[in-house]
């Protein structure tokens, strides 16, 4: 493909985060969808809510940080346990 000086060329990813042929029932919360047992049916290119590449949003390490810190802080002040249908 070529393009001209100047183009401005955006990935539609919220388009993509909600493509049905990527994502079974794309609407619907599902945690599960990116447990290890699916992750064999994940389209590894599918799922960018940073980007990708060298341009990737700049915001990325902070928010891996602040994330970090957040469980830190949760696992710090509460007591976690598992439900009754997660234990072996």
């Amino acid at each position: 493909m070529k393009f001209k000086a100047g183009t401005c060329i955006m990935a539609p990813t919220h388009q993509l985060h909600r493509d049905p042929r990527y994502w079974p029932d794309p609407d619907s919360f599902d945690p599960d969808r990116f447990s290890p047992e699916n992750e064999g049916s994940i389209y590894k290119m599918a799922f960018q809510p940073f980007g990708v590449g060298p341009r990737q949003c700049v915001g990325f390490q902070m928010a891996r940080m602040e994330i970090r810190y957040t469980l830190a802080r949760l696992l710090q002040c509460y007591r976690v346990e598992l439900g009754e249908s997660q234990k072996a």
